[in-house]
């Protein structure tokens, strides 16, 4: 029984060496899908491609794409090499097999950690996100499988394993935890240094928005210039400060200058109006088709619904991804897709890029408070600053 029992073992060590080594591929290739996000590119592939509810676009470009600023797939990589590491070099002995930090054990516990976050993805991904991601959903398999062979390889179940690792913690300190945290460390290094990250590279000239205070132009501009009457508004007309905005659904800075906004508009109330005009940049192919999509929200009185989305999920403004969206808000699909591809869509977000290109504006966002221009992300305290100002020179 020994035998059978150590022979069973050992297929199990080997068959969580191989599970490693697939999930290390999956999340090899996220790694690259989130290279392509970084780029502002379109995500491309047979599994990637928009396909209904299969897509890996939302996924990617989304909030949960990311833990602690570390992009998922690069940690997911980490963490195969790190198993796989494991279950190379393990070479046990019965002195040592039931310590709780062995190489089964390490395997077992951390294929638990990775079943538990793969169902909080999941979960995520069906009922916020509306998509899954087929890279995203064999690495939960991969999670699944793993932890049944490392179990089967440690020989007891994770409840057991974890029991025993916290009534001793003082065994958490040994070669193998070394091991493992090397193979890790090594990779996320590397992998982050070999990826930089958004801060690090030029990038578009829509994403050069952070705000600099002498960047702040001090002219006035006559309100007819920037202001017309049929923009999708918050708050009242005739409040004593007016904000108007130029965006882009795909820039990141717009985003951060939208949910300061609705800080703005949720302090001050009827004391701002809050006036949206679309400037998608020309490198940026669905930055109109976003555009126009918010457009034909509005005409059912969902503009703002629509922003919101289009923002939490920018830039996954495909086709299949604004259906979604426009599902998810209520909108009637087929007046939304009869809209959506119509001359008086196009022509009204063309006609703010005019407006745009005769104010001289270049990036994005630039917004307009009371006729005097700024651009960037202006962070709150900022804003509520110079809205401060404003309100006290306003009869």
């Amino acid at each position: 029984m020994n035998r059978a029992s150590g022979k069973r073992k050992r297929i199990a060590r080997w068959a969580t060496g191989l599970v490693a080594i697939a999930g290390g591929f999956a999340a090899w290739h996220l790694v690259g899908l989130h290279v392509q996000a970084l780029d502002g590119a379109a995500l491309d592939g047979a599994l990637c491609g928009a396909q209904g509810a299969m897509d890996c676009e939302s996924a990617v470009h989304s909030e949960y794409s990311e833990l602690f600023g570390i992009p998922i797939a690069v940690l997911g990589l980490s963490f195969y090499t790190a198993i796989l590491m494991l279950a190379f070099f393990d070479r046990p002995a019965p002195r040592t097999s039931s310590r709780p930090f062995r190489p089964a054990a390490i395997a077992t516990t951390t294929f638990g950690v990775g079943v538990g976050y793969s169902v909080f993805l999941a979960v995520v991904s069906i009922f916020d996100l509306g998509t899954i991601c087929p890279f995203c959903a064999m690495l939960y398999g991969v999670n699944l499988v793993g932890l049944v062979t490392s179990t089967i390889w440690a020989g007891q179940g994770p409840h057991r394993v974890i029991v025993a690792q916290l009534k001793q913690p003082r065994e958490f300190f040994n070669g193998w935890t070394g091991v493992f945290a090397f193979a890790f460390g090594a990779v996320l290094i590397i992998s982050t240094v070999v990826l930089g990250g958004p801060a690090d590279e030029p990038g578009p000239p829509e994403r050069q928005g952070a705000y600099a205070p002498s960047d702040q132009a001090e002219m006035r501009i006559d309100q007819a210039d920037y202001r017309v009457s049929d923009a999708p508004a918050k708050g009242p007309e005739d409040a004593p400060v007016h904000i108007v905005e130029f965006s882009n659904f795909p820039c990141p800075f717009c985003g951060e200058l939208a949910a300061t906004l609705e800080q703005v508009a949720e302090e001050y109330g009827d004391d701002v109006r809050i006036e949206y005009r679309h400037f998608p940049i020309g490198n940026q192919p669905q930055g109109h088709r976003a555009a126009r999509a918010a457009y034909c929200a509005g005409e059912e009185g969902e503009f703002w619904a629509m922003h919101d989305e289009l923002f939490k999920h920018a830039p996954a403004h495909g086709p299949q991804q604004l259906e979604r969206y426009a599902a998810k808000i209520g909108l009637d699909q087929e007046a939304f897709g009869e809209c959506l591809d119509s001359d008086r869509a196009e022509g009204r977000v063309d006609q703010d890029v005019a407006a745009a290109r005769r104010l001289g504006i270049e990036g994005t966002p630039t917004f307009f408070i009371n006729g005097q221009r700024f651009q960037g992300a202006l962070p709150y305290d900022v804003l509520s600053e110079i809205i401060g100002e404003k309100l006290q020179t306003t009869p």
